[in-house]
C-alpha cells in the first residue's frame, strides 16, 4: 500500500545492520569468518540477529507502547523497567541541573524561609530587601514582603522586619 511503518523501517535498519557488522560470511559451514579469527564459525554467526531481534523489539515496544499478544511478560516488564529508568534519570538530571544554575540562598534568607515554612501554612515571597546590621552588631534585620494563607484559606499580603541572629529569626516585627 506504499506505507512506511515504524516496524518496516526497524526491520530494515536491523537487516542493515546484521548485513554491515557480519562482513565477509564464511564461504563453506564450519569455516571461521575472516573477520572473527579462530574459534568463531559460521553457525555462531546467527547469535549476533537473535541479540538485534531482541533489541529491535524492545525498542519498538518502547516507542509504540503497545502491548502485543505476542510480547512476553518479560519483554513487557523490561520495557516498562526501562521507560521508568530513562524518566527518573530524566528527572534527576534535570534536578541537578536547576541546582548548579540556581544560585545557594543567602543564610538570612535560608532563616527566614525556615521560619515561614514552620509558622504558615502556605507562603509565597514577593520582595527580599537586603539585610541591615543591627545597632549593637549581634545580627541582622531584613525586610521581607510576602503573601500567606491563614488557616481559614484567607490570603493576606504582609510586609514584616525580622531580627536574624546566628541563622535563626529570633523576632519578627510586623508594625515598624
Amino acid at each position: 500500500e506504499g506505507a512506511t511503518t515504524v516496524g518496516a523501517v526497524a526491520e530494515f535498519l536491523a537487516r542493515a545492520a546484521v548485513t554491515s557488522t557480519r562482513g565477509g560470511a564464511p564461504s563453506k559451514p564450519g569455516e571461521p569468518s575472516p573477520r572473527s579469527g579462530a574459534g568463531y564459525y559460521g553457525k555462531q554467526e546467527e547469535l549476533p540477529s537473535v541479540y538485534l531481534d531482541s533489541l529491535r523489539n524492545y525498542f519498538l515496544s518502547a516507542i509504540s507502547r503497545k502491548h502485543r499478544k505476542q510480547q512476553s511478560a518479560t519483554l513487557q516488564r523490561a520495557v516498562l523497567i526501562g521507560q521508568i529508568a530513562f524518566l527518573v534519570f530524566a528527572v534527576a538530571m534535570l534536578a541537578y541541573a536547576a541546582r548548579m544554575v540556581a544560585p545557594p540562598r543567602p543564610p538570612e534568607q535560608a532563616a527566614v524561609l525556615t521560619w515561614l515554612e514552620e509558622n504558615t501554612p502556605y507562603h509565597r515571597i514577593i520582595q527580599w530587601h537586603p539585610p541591615q546590621p543591627t545597632a549593637d552588631g549581634t545580627g541582622v534585620r531584613m525586610r521581607v514582603q510576602y503573601h500567606y494563607s491563614t488557616s481559614r484559606g484567607k490570603g493576606i499580603d504582609t510586609d514584616r522586619l525580622f531580627l536574624i541572629q546566628q541563622d535563626r529569626v529570633v523576632s519578627v516585627e510586623s508594625d515598624w
